[in-house]
């Protein structure tokens, strides 16, 4: 079996990664003709930095993440956002317990299903343990035409009206939620976000290192195709900061591929049946073959039955947020030499991390940062018989679940850490 380790390197500091220097290069790289060859004996051609995970020092000018631990520092490798102190490093523990609300755009698919799941399920441990109330404060649209930072930044608003004292939210615009999360932030409440970013002191960002999510997946492939070919990008919402980073990071690592092109760019919704709807249509009007799929979470099982129905070889596709269908396909074609490269990301996983790190801080514990950042725990072809549920397939829509902020590597995260009692 074809060896899954990752390689990396030192490339720049943080600070100089604009977005237009990152599209700049990579659009540099992609509009390269030639690449790396087999030499005459038939062994593979050096690929240089292709195939490379970029190091690049994260913005923190406060030296926090440089007073971490080496195995901690690593999952802050690209991580776009500023570092900074919290304003809760001091708070003190809550005299009794807490009304908390989960607050999200609409709840469209899998991953924010799982979501609310799980913080039903840990509510009823935290209120058993006294820590919180038993009924949530929550929001989210009634459907996807109706979810809007605006509609959001309302919902928050309302649910610190009603007396929320955590909010767990997936941003949709973090820049936009900054006025009214400093605001609440300073009457007390702690607003936890998951899945994306909100860029202040009064914020927790508890989640998976978005620079690393795509960059990881996307090096593993490129080195898997010999650092040649086209490749397909699919965005879920390319108006999201997460989707935008992701996309960053993609084409940063694809950039040092000169034998790799970027042959199209569609957009999936991040649901599984669009993201099957849009494959096909581009594939009807693209014959090409390609050497791989670049996805920006939870969409390769629709990616993957787009080509299976247009007639089209499948190529390795990113299954960061797997699935359990994408897991069964990789899982169900290793014998046929398949290969693609996952993370685990539910929604569930990541609310749980959110949930522990925000009873952590209303315990006192005290969060040194803002920024509670880790690297996803990665799915290959050497450990997916670890996640492959059997009796899957291709079409399970079913999350991928795992612990994805252990509580040792949370620890590192606040000033007085201890186990939470539940």
């Amino acid at each position: 079996m074809r060896s899954t380790s990752q390689r990396r390197r030192f490339l720049r500091p943080a600070l100089a990664l604009t977005t237009a220097g990152l599209l700049a290069a990579s659009l540099g790289a992609c509009a390269a003709e030639t690449g790396p060859a087999p030499d005459a004996g038939g062994a593979p051609a050096d690929l240089g930095d292709c195939g490379v995970i970029p190091e690049i020092a994260p913005n923190d000018p406060n030296g926090i993440v440089a007073a971490m631990p080496a195995d901690v520092q690593a999952g802050f490798n690209g991580y776009p956002n500023e570092v900074f102190v919290s304003a809760f490093k001091d708070m003190p523990a809550a005299d009794g317990p807490v009304s908390v609300g989960l607050s999200m755009g609409a709840n469209a698919n899998a991953w924010t299903q799982d979501a609310i799941d799980e913080l039903d399920a840990m509510l009823a441990k935290s209120t058993a343990a006294g820590l919180t109330n038993p009924d949530p404060i929550n929001y989210w649209a009634a459907d996807v035409s109706a979810q809007s930072p605006t509609a959001q930044i309302a919902g928050y608003q309302d649910q610190v009206r009603q007396g929320a004292k955590v909010i767990l939210i997936v941003p949709m615009s973090g820049e936009a939620l900054v006025p009214v999360v400093e605001e609440a932030g300073k009457q007390g409440v702690i607003t936890i976000a998951f899945g994306g970013n909100i860029p202040s002191e009064y914020a927790i960002n508890v989640y998976q290192n978005p620079f690393l999510n795509l960059a990881t997946p996307t090096a593993m492939i490129a080195e898997h195709a010999g650092g040649q070919g086209d490749f397909l990008l699919v965005h879920g919402i390319s108006s999201f900061p997460i989707d935008q980073q992701g996309t960053e990071a993609a084409k940063l690592v694809l950039s040092e591929c000169p034998g790799i092109t970027i042959a199209g760019e569609i957009e999936g919704g991040y649901t599984i049946p669009t993201a099957k709807t849009e494959t096909l249509s581009f594939l009807t009007s693209n014959p090409r073959e390609f050497a791989g799929v670049i996805q920006m979470n939870a969409m390769a099982a629709g990616i993957i039955s787009g080509f299976q129905q247009a007639g089209r070889t499948v190529p390795p596709v990113s299954m960061n947020t797997a699935t359990e269908g994408d897991v069964a396909f990789l899982y169900d074609n290793l014998d046929d030499g398949y290969f693609a490269v996952g993370s685990v990301g539910s929604g569930a996983s990541q609310l749980n991390a959110a949930f522990r790190a925000a009873m952590r801080i209303i315990s006192g514990q005290g969060p040194i940062t803002s920024e509670f950042i880790t690297e996803a725990p990665l799915i290959t072809p050497d450990n997916v018989a670890d996640y492959y549920v059997p009796g899957t397939d291709l079409n399970s829509t079913g999350t991928i679940r795992g612990d994805v902020f252990p509580d040792d590597v949370m620890d590192s995260f606040f000033v007085n850490p201890a186990p939470l009692t539940f």
